[in-house]
């Protein structure tokens, strides 16, 4: 996500915002694409304060973690495999899709033990 890429998303859902008469807050971290001085009408935008995003978002504790860790050891699969299969480093990156993606986020999401999920959201205080 880039600066001007979310200012161009964040102007349009103001505009949409204010066609539809709605007043709305959105909360954001201290990611460093975020706009900071921007005028909105309809949006207000509330910063969180910095290094509590695994206190207040506790999917970041570990969930998230977990299943980055399952989809690239699909992804690394698939590259071994290619190149064991003798296809070359471009070919490689090539045989790669959305859809492959898209799918190995599935199953990794798939392959996240309940027990995961009670831990995380038993060391939220």
């Amino acid at each position: 996500m880039t600066s001007a890429l979310y200012n161009e998303w964040l102007n349009a859902f103001d505009v949409k915002m204010r066609n539809q008469n709605r007043h709305i807050l959105v909360f954001l971290d201290n990611a460093p694409c975020y706009p900071r001085g921007v005028s909105l009408i309809n949006i207000k935008l509330i910063f969180l304060p910095a290094n509590t995003t695994s206190v207040l978002q506790p999917l970041d504790q570990g969930i998230i973690q977990c299943m980055k860790l399952h989809y690239r050891k699909r992804l690394l699969r698939r590259v071994q495999s290619q190149i064991n299969n003798g296809c070359e480093d471009e070919t490689v990156a090539k045989s790669i899709n959305i859809l492959d993606a898209c799918h190995w986020i599935v199953a990794a999401v798939k392959e996240i033990r309940p027990s995961t999920v009670q831990n995380v959201f038993q060391n939220v205080e």
